[in-house]
């Protein structure tokens, strides 16, 4: 009985820390820049960092995060119907070019969620961290 309760919670643990076996259907989606969705991003969201110089990597994710769906998808989460639809909140720029970190609300809850660009692909990934030794984690974002 005993034995079935650690395995059941090793799976569990291994399943929830291991955010590249969970890929949104979709995924990965291939993103050109919109100035509007940047500009609407750049206008209504608050920043950490500098939104002077975005990156065109920058402004590509932030295409992708100006629609809800892709929001949702990124955290895992639907909105439920006749509720507050998630949405970016804020934006860190932890390090500009290469890891971002999200702040999706509904009105109710927050749920962070972190990107990681790797140069040498031209795409975003979904990791569950940004701490220095990341997982590769779920292509997200094509920069086209």
């Amino acid at each position: 009985m005993q034995s079935r309760l650690v395995i059941a919670l090793l799976a569990s643990l291994i399943l929830s820390s291991c955010d590249s076996v969970f890929s949104p259907e979709g995924w990965p989606v291939t993103v050109t820049e919109q100035r509007e969705a940047v500009n609407h991003m750049v206008e209504h969201v608050k920043f950490t960092g500098s939104t002077a110089d975005l990156t065109k990597q920058e402004k590509v994710l932030l295409t992708f995060l100006d629609d809800p769906k892709n929001v949702e998808a990124a955290i895992g989460v639907k909105s439920r119907e006749n509720s507050h639809q998630w949405s970016t909140a804020e934006v860190y720029l932890v390090e500009p070019g290469k890891h971002v970190s999200v702040l999706c609300e509904n009105g109710l809850e927050q749920k962070p969620v972190y990107f990681h660009y790797n140069k040498g692909e031209k795409t975003w990934y979904r990791v569950g961290n940004l701490e220095e030794k990341h997982s590769k984690g779920v292509p997200a974002v094509i920069v086209k």
